[in-house]
């Protein structure tokens, strides 16, 4: 399929214009926007600038709070419990991230749970923002009860379990570190959605239709299908996990028994062992994974290498594809955004990093 190329710096224009259009701060709308052409540039469109137009969606009907500013309740020296505000789940999760690495600079260890989440994006982003502070990342985002999300329990057809993802973040003394970021189902609803936006089939095992039958139609999804379990009953598990830790922030619903939230941790590695001399030890350990003998025609690569290559790949410009572009466009004109001023570099916004920075616990 054919798209539309943009450079880096323009996707991150057009993005952050549609965040203030809708009256975001600008402060918020440019560090969401980064994390979504982030995404993008790290080779996972279907949490990238596609999903904007549903963002805005929310937005209009009045499920996000644009300025909403996520508040510490309580903590310790090495905990907090954060309220999202139903804010934007990509500044919610960032903060929430550097306000865990603040405490574990100072104490070692620091863990925050967080409710009242909106969606948050690609959460290696997170993850991968630890480990340049010298941490270990986790993030886990989960969300169930009857009809909340988009999976169903081992035995089930019902929607109680969303794709619920995990991110662990492991800093390496050279090379990409390690970072992995999956769902707890067999893909993230995204990519599912991003396959219905352009017309195209998905993979087998992806995804049931309502009857619980196997389907290759993103459209049985919406049309009250399931995303299918990773490796059944351990995806089941760790699933659950996820909406119980992500539950220590308060998220329940005691009437219809729903539970989630999003639980962040970091830990300190120098508090165990000397930072370089850890990172030493997982850049020579990694690479003994990648020198192990590959079947054939396969090469072996670590997780956070992918997403290492595609942004090498991507720095000269990124391929929109045309549904996609179309709907950006859409979402630009009914908000009144000159779409060639954002194209042609005059809001003067500069490429995203990779490097982004945290801040202390707001």
């Amino acid at each position: 399929m054919t798209g539309m190329r943009v450079q880096p710096a323009e996707l991150l224009g057009l993005a952050r214009a549609l965040l203030e259009a809708v009256r975001t701060p600008p402060h918020i709308a440019a560090r969401v926007a980064e994390i979504l052409v982030n995404a993008d540039l790290a080779g996972h469109p279907s949490h990238g600038v596609m999903r904007l137009p549903e963002y805005l969606a929310e937005v209009d009907r009045g499920a996000i709070a644009v300025a909403a500013e996520p508040i510490v309740e309580r903590q310790t020296a090495t905990t907090a419990v954060m309220d999202g505000a139903r804010g934007w789940g990509h500044w919610a999760v960032d903060r929430a991230m550097a306000c865990a690495v603040a405490k574990a600079r100072a104490a070692g260890v620091g863990a925050v749970a967080l409710r009242r989440c909106t969606h948050a994006g690609r959460l290696g982003e997170y993850v991968e923002a630890a480990t340049r502070a010298g941490c270990i990342g986790l993030v886990m985002a989960g969300v169930g009860g009857y009809e909340t999300g988009w999976a169903a329990p081992i035995g089930g057809r019902s929607r109680h379990l969303g794709p619920n993802p995990i991110a662990i973040g492991v800093p390496t003394a050279e090379g990409p570190p390690f970072v992995f970021d999956a769902a707890t189902t067999v893909v993230a609803r995204g990519r599912v959605m991003r396959a219905l936006a352009l017309g195209e089939p998905v993979p087998e095992g992806w995804i049931l239709d309502a009857a619980g039958r196997p389907s290759v139609r993103p459209e049985d999804l919406v049309a009250g299908g399931t995303l299918a379990l990773a490796a059944g009953h351990k995806g089941y598990g760790l699933s659950l996990a996820a909406c119980l830790l992500g539950g220590l922030g308060g998220g329940f619903d005691g009437e219809r028994l729903r539970m989630g939230g999003v639980f962040v941790q970091a830990v300190d590695v120098g508090a165990f062992l000397p930072s370089t001399e850890y990172g030493a030890r997982v850049a020579r350990f990694l690479e003994g994974v990648r020198r192990g003998p590959a079947a054939a025609g396969a090469e072996i690569l670590t997780p956070g290498e992918p997403e290492w290559r595609a942004r090498q790949r991507h720095a000269a410009g990124l391929e929109v594809p045309e549904p996609v572009w179309a709907r950006l466009v859409e979402a630009a004109a009914a908000r009144g955004i000159p779409l060639g001023d954002v194209a042609s570099g005059v809001n003067g916004h500069d490429a995203p990093t990779s490097a982004a920075g945290t801040r202390p616990c707001p």
